[in-house]
């Protein structure tokens, strides 16, 4: 939740490559699970029930510590707002893209989403924009990735199918930059981690809507490693995300 007692007693030096480290495997393995659950469930329940359980969780924790939870009026409306554009469309394009793609290739689209932010700030009035060093530090962290993911990339053939997928992970991408700039020009009063408790249970339950009407029920197999990687969604790559 707020800070892993073991990151508070690093010292400065530990902690900047035990993030980097982190990044790798909590995010980098995010991908992975998505694209297993994506051959097993509706890619709304995926992205529902990750939030439900990791909003669940988080929501426990700050009651437990007896930490206030609630929204202003206007909040709740900014909370909502960001909810849906982050939590429902851009996860949910990046399960149904994850159901034909592979987990470098997704990871390579989202990994644009700097420099969605970046033309966004350069487009909207009073937008910042980065100077050449940051310019050129984006780029070759996408062209890093880029080269990482070669392989997935060779070896991912081209079809209507994986060109529906490829513009389904470009909008996801685009979302949550999106979301990122409002978030950063709302005057949201509650705590980060209580903004996004009821970011992810909103979008959650709106994804778990969709689905039902959808007849993702009917679709989905609910195989033990369904459940086992949806949790693994909401532990790591959701609570660890806001903690």
């Amino acid at each position: 939740m707020e800070t892993f007692l073991i990151v508070c007693v690093m010292s400065k030096r530990v902690q900047i490559p035990f993030a980097i480290v982190s990044v790798y495997i909590f995010w980098g393995s995010t991908f992975v699970a998505i694209r297993y659950v994506a051959q097993l469930l509706h890619p709304a329940f995926i992205s529902g029930l990750r939030y439900v359980i990791a909003s669940a969780i988080s929501m426990t924790y700050l009651l437990l510590r007896r930490r206030s939870i609630r929204l202003s009026e206007l909040n709740w409306w900014q909370v909502a707002l960001l909810g849906f554009v982050m939590f429902t469309i851009n996860t949910t394009l990046v399960a149904y893209g994850s159901k034909v793609l592979s987990a470098g290739l997704i990871a390579l689209f989202i990994s644009s989403i700097p420099l969605f932010i970046a033309m966004l700030e350069v487009a909207l009035p009073g937008g910042t924009s980065m100077n050449k060093t940051g310019w050129a530090g984006t780029f070759t962290g996408f062209a890093g990735l880029a080269i990482l993911t070669s392989r997935s990339i060779r070896g991912q053939l081209l079809t209507s199918a994986t060109a529906v997928a490829c513009v389904a992970l470009i909008l996801a991408a685009a979302a949550w930059a999106v979301g990122s700039m409002l978030s950063q020009r709302m005057e949201i009063k509650a705590s980060p981690l209580v903004s996004s408790i009821w970011q992810m249970l909103i979008a959650g339950s709106i994804n778990l809507l969709i689905g039902l009407m959808s007849g993702g029920v009917r679709t989905s197999n609910w195989a033990r490693g369904a459940w086992l990687a949806t949790i693994y969604l909401a532990v790591i790559g959701s609570v660890g995300g806001c903690s």
